[in-house]
């Protein structure tokens, strides 16, 4: 049996291609934990701030920290285990830059009203997300838009009660994306 340069061609597609589909569901395995983190992070401040909106600061900064170190101890973990860690850990810095450049913006920009430093963080959140997607598959820019759409939803709809939409709209749409991404 000879095998002609296309046939060769060919299988050398095809490998590639096996290569990034296998790449693709790694990324949605490994990620689909951080995005239920953080929307589990959401569902619990946003809720808590809705019925408590003077404390709502203390709320989101005690469940933000909360979600960082889980995020931290996640990323550790999975490193661990990963065959290029530094990917993991770039992800995770991507992550940190985007919090320090909110952070500014919002510094910047103070005072704001909380609902809109809600908006601009969820939207820069799922922007991060559909970002990533752009490398790692199209699931996370899929559950970039869904989070996005459903915050965008709640600002112009339901602001009075835009940290509720948030904890459960935004919070579930998180956690509901995590899943699907884990279950490929």
């Amino acid at each position: 049996m000879t095998i002609t340069k296309d046939d060769a061609a060919a299988a050398l597609r095809d490998i590639d291609q096996a290569g990034e589909r296998s790449r693709e569901l790694e990324s949605y395995a490994s990620g689909a934990p951080y995005l239920i983190i953080w929307g589990l992070a959401w569902l619990v401040a946003g809720s808590l701030t809705d019925f408590m909106p003077r404390q709502g600061a203390t709320i989101w900064n005690t469940a933000t920290g909360i979600g960082v170190v889980a995020t931290v101890w996640l990323t550790y973990r999975l490193g661990k285990q990963a065959t290029d860690s530094r990917k993991r850990w770039r992800v995770f810095f991507a992550a940190f830059i985007l919090a320090m450049f909110a952070n500014v913006v919002l510094w910047l920009f103070s005072p704001v009203a909380p609902i809109k430093v809600m908006a601009f963080v969820g939207l820069l959140n799922a922007a991060g997300y559909a970002m990533l997607g752009l490398w790692q598959g199209t699931r996370w820019i899929i559950a970039g838009g869904t989070v996005a759409a459903a915050l965008l939803v709640g600002y112009f709809y339901v602001p009075e009660h835009y940290s509720l939409w948030m904890g459960v709209v935004g919070g579930g749409s998180l956690i509901v994306s995590g899943l699907w991404i884990r279950r490929v």
